[in-house]
C-alpha cells in the first residue's frame, strides 16, 4: 500500500481535534478511506513517531484497529506546519508530487519555510 500524505494530513486533523487527552478510541472514519488504508497510515505513522496508538489484541477481517491513539510532539509540529490550505496545495506541487520521491523530513522543513515566509519571518 502507497503512503497518502493528504490522509496523512486528514488523520493528523482529526486527532488533534478530539477533545479527549487519551486519544481516539478505534480508528477514525474518513470520507474516501477504507478502515484498511486508514489502519495501515496509523501504522507506519507511529513507526515515524509522529502517532502513539496501542493495537486492540485481536485484527478484525477488514483491519487492525487501535486506540488511545494520539499526536506526539513531531505530529503537533506536522500538523501546525500543514495546517494551511494554499500553502498544502502548494506542498502537493513541489514536492509530493506523484513518482517522485521524497522524505517526509524535507516536506515538514520544507512546509515551515513556507510558513516563516508567509508570516514574514525570512
Amino acid at each position: 500500500m502507497k503512503r497518502d500524505m493528504d490522509l496523512v494530513r486528514q488523520l493528523h486533523r482529526k486527532i488533534r481535534d478530539h477533545e479527549d487527552p487519551y486519544g481516539l478510541d478505534g480508528i477514525p472514519e474518513i470520507d474516501g478511506y477504507s478502515g484498511k488504508e486508514i489502519s495501515y497510515h496509523i501504522r507506519i505513522l507511529c513507526d515515524a513517531g509522529l502517532l502513539t496508538a496501542s493495537p486492540v489484541g485481536e485484527m478484525s477481517v477488514e483491519h487492525e484497529d487501535f486506540f488511545s491513539i494520539n499526536l506526539t510532539w513531531q505530529g503537533q509540529d506536522f500538523i501546525d506546519a500543514a495546517e494551511d490550505d494554499t500553502i498544502w496545495k502548494k506542498a502537493k506541487k513541489k514536492i509530493i508530487r506523484p513518482g517522485e520521491s521524497f522524505t517526509f523530513d524535507i516536506l515538514k522543513e520544507w512546509l515551515k519555510t513556507e510558513i516563516k515566509e508567509k508570516i514574514g519571518m525570512v
